[in-house]
């Protein structure tokens, strides 16, 4: 329901961004090509800023080896990249897990993702805080607990590697809204934490776009993907129910801007994601 009239808004003398400016996820990508391919054929149609996905037989730090590490390093130094961020999609990764074997195997797989990112000059691991049981959860107090144990684990390790730690909104999540994310780590405290705006996320999770605002001093990324309430999906932006014009505007007027990365999941992922950055820019997206 894209309603705000795009040739009428206040930042209509903005210049467009360009494909540049917007970091892409490589979600699409997982089950098609390695990292190291799919980061030379983005670059070739001119994306510069990357959100690698960690997933075996694209990326996998126990599966691929110093080679293929350097391998990447020189890519990313020769072409002028710059990977952003790295993500661990796996659902066997539960950092809230009551479990503390599962915690353990968690920390030890986000572990391995911080030392890439140091290796690989990228400002962010992205994490989850965990999910529930879907039939019978424990408690929010007690998933917020095995929660902060946790961190009390990563945090450190982040720090001693000089790479942040991002929590996103999952609406899967027991702890994705807005003010519940600051008021969890206004107590746990923020040394090396950041925090991801998902935009679709957000929208699937009945959360208004405004809701970010509440958060921006610690909000370091910002997410483009679109959905529709009654399916969940990062979709090519304009194709679903996200107000994204509207929210383009809020963040003019509140003189917000953030790295985008495109979270787009296709089958043609490569048009999807040069529309996404076509429709942005034809509404002033503020990329940072």
């Amino acid at each position: 329901m894209q309603s705000a009239n795009e040739s009428s808004m206040s930042v209509a003398d903005a210049s467009p961004s360009g494909r540049a400016a917007y970091g892409i996820n490589t979600y699409s990508f997982v089950q098609k090509r390695r990292a190291f391919d799919c980061l030379v054929q983005l670059a070739d149609r001119g994306y510069r800023r990357f959100e690698v996905m960690l997933v075996p037989g694209h990326f996998w730090p126990s599966l691929d080896g110093k080679e293929s590490r350097r391998a990447i390093a020189t890519l990313v130094a020769q072409r002028q990249l710059e990977i952003l961020t790295l993500n661990q999609p796996a659902l066997d990764i539960n950092l809230g897990s009551i479990v503390p074997e599962m915690r353990a195997h968690s920390c030890a797989m986000i572990a391995s993702a911080i030392e890439l990112a140091a290796e690989w000059n990228a400002s962010g691991v992205i994490i989850n805080p965990g999910k529930p049981n879907p039939v019978l959860p424990a408690s929010s107090t007690t998933l917020i607990d095995c929660f902060r144990r946790s961190l009390d684990i990563l945090a450190p390790l982040a720090r001693r590697y000089s790479v942040h730690l991002i929590v996103k909104n999952h609406p899967l999540s027991y702890l994705y809204r807005a003010e519940e994310l600051r008021s969890f780590f206004d107590g746990y405290g923020w040394d090396g934490i950041g925090l991801g705006y998902d935009f679709a996320n957000g929208y699937f999770g009945h959360e208004d776009a405004e809701a970010v605002l509440k958060i921006q001093d610690h909000v370091r990324f910002l997410y483009g993907g679109d959905t529709r309430l009654d399916s969940f999906q990062h979709a090519q932006i304009g194709n679903g129910d996200v107000p994204f014009a509207e929210i383009s505007a809020m963040l003019h007027a509140a003189d917000f801007r953030r790295p985008t990365i495109l979270e787009i999941v296709a089958d043609v992922a490569d048009s999807a994601i040069d529309a996404s950055v076509a429709y942005l820019d034809r509404i002033h997206w503020p990329a940072g």
